[in-house]
């Protein structure tokens, strides 16, 4: 299953993982939607949407929900980027049910690096932060030290594209995170001992984009490894699995369930 998986892991290099994801919308009439925009020394520049909780008070302390979307957004105009776990949660009963940060922050080159390869092996890169995601993580810093942000309650949702970069974040900041939500993404299972936050993945086993053997490889290594780990495998679905993950009663309970977890 590895190297099935691997063969298809230049798709994300490539910018085409995220082909069939919703056309983005601009969500500027939303109540309580700021932008910002994070830049690095190299020219890099990451937009930034800030939904923030409906009646925000200063005092209260809120989770926070970090959004990546999928290559289909990278062509968008800036700040018009969405993802199915940002659309779900601005949804006006979740909003009022579950007040969270949302962060929809939008790249144009990708989440990860591109990965290096042996043949089918991929020996390099794919978990590697690449520019993109180190200035997310430097936004997310900004606005916890801004905004009334509950740091135990910080999580990371993304689909296809946003699965790869949601597999890396928890990998490379096992500290941060309280849950994750990758959606037909990619992760290193050589690796999955360092993840240390709650996850539940989601994959299509009709994905002809990213194959479920990544999700399945995924999924066995967190299992072996002793994590905490659900998966739901959509028998009819193809690599559109973000829509149905979004739409399943449980999820928004079990993410804003979580709080992070003290490491050792």
């Amino acid at each position: 299953m590895k190297a099935k998986c691997s063969k298809w892991l230049t798709i994300f290099s490539l910018g085409l993982a995220g082909c069939m994801a919703a056309k983005a919308q601009n969500q500027a009439g939303v109540p309580g939607r700021i932008t910002r925009e994070w830049k690095d020394a190299a020219g890099v520049s990451i937009p930034c949407q800030i939904f923030l909780p409906l009646n925000y008070e200063k005092a209260r302390k809120y989770p926070l929900v970090l959004c990546l979307h999928g290559s289909g957004e990278m062509k968008s105009p800036p700040y018009t980027a969405k993802t199915a776990a940002s659309t779900a949660l601005l949804n006006p009963s979740l909003r009022a049910k579950y007040p969270a940060f949302l962060l929809v922050p939008q790249t144009t080159i990708g989440w990860v690096k591109r990965p290096e390869r042996k043949g089918n092996i991929v020996t390099a890169g794919l978990q590697s932060e690449g520019p993109a995601l180190k200035l997310v993580m430097q936004g997310l810093a900004e606005v916890m030290k801004e905004f009334s942000v509950d740091a135990d309650r910080v999580y990371v949702s993304g689909q296809s594209m946003g699965g790869v970069g949601t597999w890396s974040l928890i990998l490379h900041h096992p500290d941060i995170f309280a849950a994750a939500v990758p959606i037909c993404g990619v992760g290193d299972p050589q690796q999955a001992d360092k993840i240390r936050c709650p996850v539940w993945d989601f994959h299509g086993a009709k994905d002809r984009t990213v194959p479920v053997a990544c999700s399945r490889d995924m999924v066995a290594a967190l299992k072996k490894a002793g994590r905490e780990v659900k998966y739901t495998e959509f028998p009819d679905v193809d690599h559109s699995s973000w829509v149905p993950a979004w739409a399943e009663p449980e999820l928004a309970p079990w993410l804003f369930s979580k709080h992070r977890a003290k490491l050792p």
